[in-house]
């Protein structure tokens, strides 16, 4: 018998998502995707972009309508402006609010199933995101 909580998956992804918190996660240059149009900030947002990028890769397949980097970027910006204080393209402010949507979006039911993962709807188009870099 286990003395501590056990980790969902749930969990595990924020844990993974928001791991980068600290300033220094945030600008590992090996992490970077290939297209200048990604925020920098979104790499850092994820522990691991290669196991990210499978996983959004995974949720394309199933979603293909939102192949568009420019169109997923628009949604994940417009799920953010909800946060107050995002102003001046703060990092850390950025890692937080999207942070506290994906937090949101689980308890708002909504959520979506990528190979038994159950994601936040902005969590996987976060890693759609990296997905469409990295193979750009």
């Amino acid at each position: 018998m286990r003395s501590g909580p056990a980790c969902s998956r749930r969990t595990f992804l924020l844990t993974v998502l928001v791991g980068a918190l600290a300033p220094t996660g945030c600008s590992d240059k090996d992490a970077s995707p290939p297209t200048d149009t990604v925020p920098p900030w979104l790499p850092g947002a994820v522990g691991d972009v290669d196991a990210a990028a499978r996983i959004g890769r995974a949720y394309l397949q199933a979603n293909r309508g939102e192949r568009n980097l420019d169109t997923l970027l628009a949604a994940i910006d417009a799920a953010l402006v909800g946060d107050p204080g995002l102003g001046g393209g703060d990092t850390q402010r950025l890692l937080t609010a999207l942070q506290h949507t994906v937090r949101a979006e689980y308890l708002r039911g909504e959520s979506v199933n990528v190979q038994g993962w159950v994601l936040s709807v902005t969590e996987a188009r976060v890693y759609a995101v990296l997905a469409l870099a990295a193979d750009g």
